[in-house]
């Protein structure tokens, strides 16, 4: 379920229980409607109902009663739109599921889909492309890679391993150490580089793994403020780990933040 489907997803359980809760307290509202003359300076109220002939007075020692009818017009307009939402809202919901442009091509026969340029691709058909192009990665220290992921690659460290298959294991598309050009032509290589496929945005992901040296600690941070200069915020895109020897890395952590972040 993509973060569209998702949103009118939540928005039908909400008008859901809405109609719920007004139905409830409409049973228990007075009987009448209310009824308000406002061409006097101070406005007189009358409650006015099916089975009255006339309209009938209401003292303005009787607010109580005056609110109430006030609260019940109010609640059955609600009521009313609600449904009305509702009834679109499942025929749509209907039609994102079955119907919606960009699963004309998911539904292809994959010789028809090798003929054609899709329009429009549904995010499962999106995360799988961008999954398979070929990207440059770091061509430093290729000895350092050392420790292999459930995907088959080699990462530097056990950190990053566990990194590595807790975004396997999620669904979360990643690029290891994927070649990043900076404004500057300065080439750098992120951790990681994920795909929040929701909002078809990449995000980095760096993790700090020695931030009780000095000389990694200032390495660490003149990296953080070159990426700011290019655009790349933490809490906006660039998503930031660390570790020292007294407060080493936490999988599991590391695991419910991902899944909060990516909604997974």
């Amino acid at each position: 379920m993509d973060r569209f489907q998702r949103e009118v997803m939540n928005r039908r359980i909400c008008l859901e229980r809405v109609i719920r809760s007004a139905e409830d307290k409409l049973g228990k509202a007075p009987p009448g409607s209310l009824r308000v003359d406002g061409s006097k300076k101070v406005p007189v109220f009358y409650v006015h109902g099916d089975d009255m002939k006339k309209r009938v007075y209401i003292p303005r020692d009787n607010m109580e009663l005056v609110e109430r009818l006030a609260q019940k017009a109010y609640m059955q307009s609600v009521w009313e739109k609600a449904n009305k939402e509702l009834r679109i809202l499942k025929k749509y919901e209907w039609f994102l599921q079955n119907q919606r442009a960009d699963l004309v091509y998911a539904d292809l026969r994959k010789v028809r889909q090798e003929l054609v340029t899709p329009l429009i691709v549904d995010n499962e058909t999106y995360a799988r492309a961008w999954e398979r192009e070929k990207y440059p990665t770091n061509p430093f220290r290729t000895e350092e890679l050392k420790y292999e992921t459930k995907r088959g690659e080699k990462v530097r460290s056990k950190s990053e391993t566990f990194q590595a298959n807790i975004y396997y294991e999620l669904g979360i598309p990643y690029r290891y150490e994927c070649e990043l050009r900076l404004r500057n032509e300065h080439m750098c290589y992120p951790d990681f580089t994920l795909l929040d496929v929701q909002n078809r945005q990449v995000i980095y992901h760096e993790h700090l793994g020695l931030m009780d040296n000095n000389e990694y600690r200032e390495r660490a941070l003149r990296k953080i403020r070159e990426y700011e200069r290019n655009g790349i915020y933490v809490g906006k895109n660039l998503i930031l780990t660390s570790e020292t020897a007294e407060f080493p890395f936490n999988p599991e952590m590391f695991r419910r933040r991902m899944k909060e972040t990516f909604r997974v």
